[in-house]
This record gives C-alpha cells, structure tokens and sequence, in this order.
C-alpha cells in the first residue's frame, strides 16, 4: 500500500490517478478512504468507502474499515448496521468474535 511509504501526499495522488484509470474499481477508492481515515480525515474517508461500496463489490475488508471509521467517530447505530451486515459473511472464528463483542 502506497501509504506505507511515508509519503502521504505522494500516496494520495497515486491513489486519485487510478481512480481516473479505473474508475470502475473499488480498490483505488478503499486505499483512499484508508489514507484519509489514518490521517483522521474522517468525512473525506467515509466519503471514499461510500464510493467503494457503490462499485457493487462485496469487499468485506471495505466493510470492515468503514465499520471502523464509524466507531472512531462515535457513530455506533452505523458501526452495527455494517458489522450486522458482514457478519453471515465471515468465516474466520476470531474476527467473528471481535464482531459479534463489537454489536453487543
């Protein structure tokens, strides 16, 4: 991931190039959203999940990372409605731990 460079602005613009190549991709619009979220850009984040989610891809780590945004920002009726929404989906007996602690 290009934030993991060091250069975030650097990152950003990479980040904006692909969306204009690809803008049928939601992976340019997560990577983002994640770049926004680290940098507590909280609303310009969660606007880039949105994007990503309207790709029509299913893409739990999305999912995940907007559910998080969600709970750093205090918004937890949002916070569960995505957690509730992933969790027929995960498999993995941990995460669906950490999910299932998180909606109570």
């Amino acid at each position: 991931m290009l934030k993991a460079t060091g250069r975030p602005k650097a990152a950003e613009v990479e980040y904006r190039k692909a969306q204009i190549l690809e803008p049928e991709r939601s992976e340019p619009y997560g990577s983002l959203a994640a770049l926004y979220h680290s940098q507590k850009r909280y609303e310009e984040a969660l606007e880039q999940y949105e994007l990503a989610m309207s790709k029509g891809v299913n893409d739990l780590n999305i999912k995940m990372n907007m559910a998080q945004l969600y709970m750093d920002t205090f918004r937890f009726t949002e916070m569960k409605q995505v957690y509730r929404s992933i969790l027929p989906h995960v498999t993995d007996p941990r995460l669906k731990k950490m999910i299932e602690e998180r909606l109570r």
